[in-house]
C-alpha cells in the first residue's frame, strides 16, 4: 500500500530527527543543566533583577526548597494558631493555617528548554480560610477593582481555589539563564498593583474567619 502525502511528510520528519538526534538534545540537554543550576540560585538572582524603589522589604521570597518558587508578601502567610502573620510556612501547616503567594515554575523543564515562565497567584492551603478568601475573590465588588488590572496586562482571571489568576511569558532562550530571571522581575513588578487588591481581599477575609 502507497503512503498519502501526510504520511510521507510524517515519515521524513522522524527521518530528520532521528539524523540530527545529537544536535536536538545536545543544546537541550545544556538548557536543563543551566534549570537544575538556577532553581537553587533564583532566590538571589531574582533580587538581583528587581527595581529596589517598587519591591520593598513587605515583599519575601520562600528560598527552601527553592523548586517551588514561592514569592509573597508579608501578611499573605498566616499561622495555625490565630492567623497571625509569619515569614514560615511551616508555622501555616494544619487546619487553619493559610498560605498565598506568587509562583514561576521554574520546576518545570520547559521553563527552560522552551523558554517560558508561567506565574501564578496560587493558595495550596484547603482550610476555611482560604474558602473565605476564594468567595471574596470571586465576589462582584472585588472583581469591578480586578477584572480592569488583570485585562490590562493579558493575565487570565481564574479564580479557582488553588489557582487565582495565570499568566506566561516568553524568555529569550540565547540569553539564560539570565533573561529568565530578568523576565520574572518584569511579571512580579506586573502584578504589584494586582497585589495591593489581593492584600485588601486577604485582610478582609481574615477578618471574616476570625469574627466567626
Amino acid at each position: 500500500m502507497e503512503d498519502d502525502d501526510f504520511t510521507q511528510i510524517q515519515k521524513e520528519k522522524v527521518r530528520l530527527l532521528n539524523e540530527y538526534r545529537d544536535d536536538i538534545d545536545e543544546p537541550l540537554n545544556a538548557a536543563e543543566s543551566l534549570r537544575q543550576r538556577s532553581i537553587e540560585e533564583w532566590p538571589e538572582r531574582f533580587r538581583s533583577e528587581l527595581d529596589d524603589e517598587l519591591w520593598t522589604e513587605d515583599w519575601l521570597v520562600r528560598e527552601d526548597p527553592g523548586k517551588w518558587g514561592c514569592i509573597f508578601r508579608e501578611g499573605w502567610y498566616l499561622d495555625d494558631n490565630n492567623l497571625e502573620p509569619t515569614r514560615d510556612h511551616v508555622e501555616t501547616q494544619g487546619p487553619t493555617g493559610f498560605r498565598l503567594h506568587y509562583v514561576h515554575l521554574i520546576r518545570n523543564e520547559r521553563s527552560f528548554t522552551e523558554g517560558e515562565l508561567t506565574y501564578l497567584l496560587r493558595c495550596s492551603t484547603s482550610v476555611p480560610m482560604r474558602d473565605e478568601f476564594h468567595l471574596l475573590f470571586n465576589n462582584d465588588r472585588w472583581q469591578e477593582r480586578l477584572r480592569p488590572l488583570l485585562k490590562e496586562r493579558g493575565i487570565t482571571n481564574k479564580g479557582n481555589k488553588r489557582d487565582l489568576m495565570q499568566k506566561t511569558y516568553d524568555v529569550d532562550q540565547s540569553g539564560l539563564p539570565e533573561s529568565y530571571f530578568k523576565t520574572l522581575a518584569t511579571a512580579s513588578d506586573e502584578h504589584l498593583p494586582i497585589a495591593e487588591v489581593i492584600n485588601d481581599i486577604v485582610a478582609e477575609a481574615r477578618s471574616n474567619v476570625l469574627d466567626t
